[in-house]
């Protein structure tokens, strides 16, 4: 109630600040706003079960909205507020100066009002029927109506055209009886009904909605105190005048036929065929009577109907429940003479069964050393490839120390001779230990690792990959920077699969590294592990080629910057033989900002396989 009476103050307020737009001004603008002030008044306005506004007049303004952009291009915009009282939405309008404002519930046009308040014409014919609680007589004598009324109680909603018919018939017939006034959103016919010794006024509209949905019993409509007023309308303040459009609006040919069938929707077509008689000039009393009649008796018919439904279904039923029982009689014949066979059926279905069981899993074990089979092979096969690519940098070493010795430059040294000799024998020595590891053939059926565990120099494995690798990073301008162990530089693991991926690296970073750049190779040990780490200021990695970059045959977005050739398995030897070692392998890179490799390897390591 408080913010009905803050929302009414505030609408006062500014109906002293504006005058709202006027009907002229909004033929000009082509735009206008509608404030639409709404109570309950079902079917004319309400909310459905969906939450949503609905009714006669909701449609109705729906139906000017679209009048007037089709005949004077206007665009309306409706700002429908809800007002908790019926007489809080009268006093609103009442009391309001802004023309744009209307009030929608139902209201009909009295002289009272009129006085107050501006009404559109009539949209339909407003009449109000008396009815009394159920099981009421109907009454037509003096003494039977003093009986029915006196010392009763008047149902009623405060400010409705109800409150006035009741003190009239009060000062008419000089008879004593009390008013209960009930809230604007309840129902004056529901409450009638549910409670005895009570009478009212209500809308024909709503009265005979009840008879059609066969709930007429409910009350004891009386043939007497029967009113027709001017109508139902809308009201706006006293100054407005968009009564004018309004107006215009209803007597529209087209759009009176739209608003037909919007009235035919919510009260049924029955009703407009009874406000049709009643213009034909039929008395008002006789032709409610005879409306209520033809609805009773269409309830009667349709329940007529609705039995001779429910015998055929009966009917229909009762002879289905016949066949059926026959069916389930042939059916059980059929079974207990067929007993036999289904047995055998059954005998013979659980040997297929076990049979096709014994199958599966023969299958199942074949499938299972197929894949070990293909496991093995492909196995085998990238053995293979790694030595095929490891095999390179200790057979190029070899080839070129071998064409300086059969072709040696004058000033080549007896002391290099001998250096070269050595590393000839060195490089010899690693491609026959790759070779008797990769082709063992323990490795290669039972899959397992390559790692033999030894003693191992970590900062002899770095001198030898720098002077092994740096004549290649100059001829590149490349400036290879080497950074040994302080101490603890002993660890116990596989040096040639170390200095394999050490080796990798390092060719990687100065195949894919630009001329003026350099590469870092340090090492640090301790007593758990060795940690490597090889750092170029090459291209760096993608986001994408992040996820990609151990997989085998992975060409990545970066190209070498020399034009060597690259088959994309290097890096992936790399995680093979880190991951044989017991290690870890990762990667810090940032595109066009170089790359860092980290190559954890453990001391000692539990899953190595030691050598015998």
């Amino acid at each position: 109630m408080n913010r009905i009476l803050v929302l009414s103050v505030i609408l006062f307020s500014i109906s002293f600040l504006s005058d709202g737009q006027s009907w002229e001004e909004t033929v000009h603008s082509k735009k206008a706003t509608l404030d639409l002030f709404w109570n309950t008044s079902a079917p004319f306005i309400f909310y459905d079960s969906k939450g949503e506004l609905s009714g006669v007049e909701y449609e109705n303004i729906l139906l000017f909205k679209k009048f007037l952009r089709h005949k004077y291009s206007i665009d309306l915009t409706l700002n429908w507020i809800e007002i908790k009282s019926f007489n809080t939405v009268l006093d609103t309008i009442k009391n309001s100066k802004i023309q744009s404002q209307f009030g929608v519930s139902a209201f009909s046009i009295t002289p009272e009002r009129k006085q107050i308040l501006k009404f559109t014409n009539s949209y339909l014919s407003d009449i109000v029927v008396f009815v009394s609680s159920k099981g009421s007589p109907i009454v037509t004598t003096p003494a039977e109506i003093d009986g029915l009324i006196t010392g009763k109680t008047a149902i009623c909603i405060k400010a409705t055209i109800y409150e006035d018919l009741l003190y009239d018939l009060r000062n008419r017939l000089d008879i004593n009886f009390d008013i209960k006034f009930i809230g604007s959103d309840e129902s004056v016919i529901g409450y009638i009904g549910s409670h005895r010794d009570c009478f009212g006024f209500i809308d024909l509209p709503i009265y005979l909605n009840l008879v059609r949905n066969g709930d007429g019993n409910s009350v004891t409509r009386q043939n007497l105190f029967t009113d027709q007023g001017t109508g139902y309308g809308y009201i706006m303040p006293l100054n407005s005048n968009w009564k004018i459009p309004f107006d215009e609006f209803l007597t529209d040919q087209q759009y009176k036929r739209e608003l037909a069938n919007i009235i035919s929707k919510y009260f049924g077509k029955e009703y407009l065929d009874f406000i049709g008689k009643l213009y034909s000039g039929g008395e008002l009393g006789t032709t409610i009577l005879t409306e209520e009649k033809e609805l009773q008796l269409a309830l009667i018919e349709n329940a007529n109907l609705k039995l001779d439904k429910e015998e055929t279904i009966r009917k229909l039923l009762t002879s289905g429940v016949i066949v059926t029982t026959l069916l389930l009689l042939i059916i059980g014949i059929l079974f207990f003479n067929n007993a036999k066979n289904t047995k055998l059926l059954i005998l013979k279905k659980n040997q297929i069964e076990r049979q096709q069981e014994s199958i599966r899993k023969q299958n199942e074990q074949l499938t299972i050393q197929n894949e070990q089979l293909v496991s093995l092979n492909e196995e085998k096969n990238n053995l293979v490839r790694i030595l095929a690519h490891d095999m390179r940098a200790p057979l190029g070493q070899i080839i070129g120390s071998v064409n300086l010795l059969n072709d040696p430059p004058p000033e080549l040294e007896s002391n290099q001779k001998q250096m070269l000799m050595e590393a000839v024998e060195r490089n010899a020595k690693k491609a026959d230990e790759m070779i008797r590891r990769i082709l063992d053939i323990d490795v290669l059926e039972n899959n397992k690792k390559l790692a033999a565990v030894g003693e191992v120099d970590i900062n002899q494995i770095l001198a030898d990959a720098s002077q092994r690798y740096n004549p290649i990073a100059i001829k590149k301008g490349i400036r290879l920077e080497t950074y040994l162990a302080t101490e603890n530089c002993i660890i116990t693991s596989d040096s040639l699969l170390i200095a394999l991926i050490i080796e990798n690296l390092i060719s990687n970073a100065i195949k894919f590294s630009k001329t003026g750049t350099s590469i870092k190779v340090s090492a640090e040990v301790s007593n758990e592990d060795v940690l490597f780490k090889v750092a170029d200021q090459g291209p760096g990695f993608t986001k994408d080629d992040k996820q990609l970059i151990f997989n085998r045959f992975q060409r990545l977005s970066a190209k070498p910057t020399g034009g060597e050739h690259s088959i994309g398995l290097g890096l992936s030897i790399v995680k093979k033989y880190v991951l044989d070692l017991g290690g870890e392998a990762s990667l810090e890179s940032e595109e066009g900002k170089g790359s860092t490799f980290f190559i954890r390897i453990p001391n000692q390591s539990p899953m190595m396989e030691r050598a015998s």
